[in-house]
């Protein structure tokens, strides 16, 4: 019902909600500059500006986490802070607080300075992302193929002996 807000005067409030869902760091900064007057204009967004920050931060690192395959999913804090546009030496609070509001679960590894991802919050998918997902499922069934296709070449018993 989002999207009814579209072509309306109100639809830069849906494109703020489509960008948090993302957490599309730079379309964020481009809809702060061209809405500038009308976030101005909202006393709650003046006042909690710095919360929306650390929330579209949030969600560029669960949309990192999302978009990384099952098998890679450890991402270096220099990945992270690319992602988020945040300071390496923050990457770690971001996220053990996306860990604590359950986001996200994995594990911090501090020496060799990364996260992996174990589960990421579903979350309400676009078509785009949709698709996304259905190009790693046809990735996965052709290797699943490659795996059967070897296995009954006989190779089998070559690797076992």
């Amino acid at each position: 019902m989002i999207d009814a807000l579209n072509g309306t005067e109100n639809g830069w409030l849906a494109q703020i909600i489509f960008t948090f869902n993302t957490g599309n760091i730079p379309k964020w900064n481009e809809i702060k500059k061209e809405f500038a007057p009308k976030l101005d204009a909202i006393p709650a967004f003046i006042q909690k500006h710095e919360l929306l920050e650390k929330k579209i931060a949030l969600m560029s690192l669960v949309d990192l986490s999302f978009r990384k395959i099952s098998v890679d999913r450890n991402i270096p804090f220099k990945d992270i802070s690319e992602a988020t546009h945040l300071p390496t030496q923050e990457v770690e609070m971001l996220v053990m607080r996306a860990l604590s509001l359950g986001l996200l679960k994995g594990s911090i590894d501090q020496i060799e300075q990364y996260f992996s991802v174990t589960w990421v919050q579903p979350r309400i998918l676009k078509i785009p992302q949709i698709n996304e997902m259905g190009g790693w499922i046809e990735q996965w069934t052709a290797k699943v193929k490659n795996t059967l296709t070897v296995m009954e070449s006989g190779m089998t018993s070559e690797l076992v002996s």
